[in-house]
C-alpha cells in the first residue's frame, strides 16, 4: 500500500485517520510520556572534516541536518525507549585522522556511521574500519561507482546516487542542451574524480562527441603550493569547446584562475563542473568574474517545489534561525533517519541486526514523508511497512545500497550566484 496521490495534509489526515482507527497514536504518546527514565543512549557517529579549508560552512550545515533529524526523533517518542546521541568527529579530510577518528568512533560505542564526506574517504573507512567491525555505514555525499563494488556485507549505503548517474547527465546535457562536440576533462585522481570522469568520458564519446584531451591532479591534503599550470596547459590544448572540471573548491578555484590566465584571445569555453563546485567558496572573488560567469554545474538535488523540501527547510530554519544551503544537508538528514527507522523496524541497535531493515524501510509499504517519526513509529510497532520517502525523494535502494533513482539540479553561475535553470531525472 502507498500513498501517494494525495496533497500532504490529506494524506496525513488520512493516516491519522488510520492509526487512530488500530488505536495506535494513543499508545505511542503513552509511550512518551512513560519513557522518562533513558539510563542509556543509542549512539550515532558523525565523521566530517568540519576544519577542511573551504568546507566549514558545507559541513556544519551538513550536520545540521542530522541534528534536526536526532531532535525531531528524540521529542516524537524515542527510539526504542532511549535518545538517539550524536558522536561528533572531525576527520579534517586526512587520512590518518580520518581511519583514527573511524576507531575512536567504534570504542565509544557508535552501532552506525554518518560519513565520511567524499568517495576515497568513504572508502577507506569502510574497508578498515566499519566493515570488519561490523558497523553500518551511511554517506551522504560520497558518490563513486567504486563503492557499488564493495564486498560490504551490507553494511554500506548512501542516500546520494551513484555517479554512474551524474557521469551520464552531464555528457548528455554537454551534448545536447549545450550543443557542443569537442570536450576535454580535468579530474582529481582519486576514487570520486577518476570514476565520474571516466563515466562522462565514455558516455560522451558514446553518443557521438569527440574528447580531445583526458587529465588528472593528484590527490594532496592542500594545494597551497601546488602549481596547476601544466594540467591546465593540457586541458586548453586543441581549444575544446567545452571543459568538465571534476574537482574540490579549493582546487576548482586555483584551476579557474589558471585557466583564465592560459586562455587565448578570442577563445571562451563552456565550462561544466561537477557538483562539488556548488558552494559559495567557488564563486567570485574567490573565481574570476568574466570567466566563470555562465558555467554550468550539475549537482544531485530536489525540485525546489516539492512540499517535503519545503518542510525540510522550514523545519530547519526553525529550530537554527538561518536559511539551508547545502543541499546534501538533506541527504545527511534522510540517513539518520534511514538508521532510526531500521533500528525501529528490527527492534535492535545491534548493527548486525539492523542492517538488513535499511532495505525494507527504504523500498515497500506506507509512504513517510518529512518529520512523520510519530506515525512511521506507530506503523512499525503494528507490524506495518513503511516506504521512507526522504526529503531527496524516494530512497528506493538496490541490493548493493545504492539509490535507484536520480535527479540532478543544473545551476549556472550569474552575477556571481548559482541560478537553478533546470533539472534532469533518472
Amino acid at each position: 500500500m502507498k500513498i501517494k496521490k494525495y496533497s500532504q495534509v490529506m494524506r496525513y489526515a488520512l493516516l491519522s485517520l488510520f492509526l487512530v482507527t488500530l488505536g495506535l497514536l494513543s499508545n505511542s504518546c503513552q509511550d512518551n510520556e512513560n519513557a522518562t527514565d533513558h539510563k542509556e543512549t543509542i549512539k550515532i557517529g558523525v565523521l566530517l572534516p568540519f576544519t577542511l579549508d573551504g568546507g566549514q560552512d558545507v559541513m556544519n550545515k551538513r550536520l545540521k541536518g542530522i541534528i534536526l533529524a536526532k531532535e525531531e526523533i528524540n521529542n516524537n517518542g524515542y527510539l526504542l525507549d532511549q535518545e538517539i546521541e550524536l558522536v561528533i568527529a572531525d576527520n579534517q579530510g586526512n587520512y590518518e585522522e580520518n581511519i583514527l577518528k573511524a576507531k575512536e568512533l567504534v570504542e565509544k560505542g557508535c552501532v552506525a556511521i554518518i560519513g565520511a564526506a567524499w568517495s576515497s574517504r568513504t572508502i577507506d573507512l569502510a574497508q578498515l574500519v566499519t566493515i570488519p567491525n561490523n558497523i553500518v555505514l551511511i554517506s551522504p555525499s560520497s558518490s563513486s561507482p567504486l563503492i557499488t563494488e564493495l564486498e560490504d556485507n551490507n553494511l554500506v549505503f548512501r542516500t546520494i546516487p551513484s555517479d554512474v548517474f551524474q557521469g551520464k547527465a552531464a555528457a548528455i546535457y554537454a551534448l545536447t542542451n549545450l550543443n557542443t562536440q569537442t570536450a576535454s576533462v580535468l579530474y582529481i585522481d582519486n576514487a570520486y574524480g577518476s570514476e565520474l570522469a571516466h563515466t562522462f568520458r565514455n558516455d560522451y564519446i558514446a553518443m557521438g562527441g569527440t574528447i580531445n584531451s583526458f587529465n588528472a591532479y593528484e590527490e594532496l591534503d592542500n594545494y597551497d603550493l601546488y602549481d596547476f599550470t601544466e594540467p591546465v596547459k593540457s586541458v586548453l590544448q586543441n581549444e575544446p569547446e567545452l571543459i568538465y572540471i571534476v574537482s574540490y573548491i579549493q582546487e576548482a578555484a586555483k584551476i579557474a584562475t589558471q585557466m583564465s590566465i592560459l586562455l587565448k584571445p578570442g577563445y571562451t569555453p563552456q565550462l561544466l563542473g561537477s557538483e562539488t563546485l556548488s558552494a559559495g567558496d567557488f564563486l567570485p572573488p574567490n573565481t574570476p568574474v568574466d570567466f566563470v560567469n555562465g558555467m554550468i554545474i550539475l549537482k544531485p538535488g530536489t525540485d525546489k517545489n516539492n512540499p517535503l523540501l519545503k518542510e525540510f527547510q522550514a523545519n530547519y530554519k526553525a529550530l537554527f534561525n538561518e536559511e539551508i544551503t547545502d543541499p546534501t544537508s538533506a541527504n545527511a538528514y534522510d540517513a539518520l533517519y534511514l538508521i532510526a527507522y531500521a533500528i525501529l523496524n528490527a527492534q535492535s541497535s545491534d548493527p548486525t541486526i539492523f542492517k538488513n531493515h535499511i532495505f525494507s524501510i527504504a523500498n515497500n509499504g506506507i509512504t513517510i514523508g518529512v518529520n512523520e517519526y510519530p506515525i512511521a513509529k506507530a506503523l512499525i510497532e503494528a507490524d506495518i511497512d513503511i516506504d521512507y520517502n526522504g526529503v531527496t525523494g524516494l530512497l528506493d535502494m538496490d541490493e548493493n545500497g545504492d539509490l535507484t533513482k536520480a535527479t540532478y539540479l543544473i545551476l549556472t553561475i550569474v552575477n556571481n550566484n548559482f541560478e537553478e535553470i533546470g533539472m534532469i531525472e533518472f
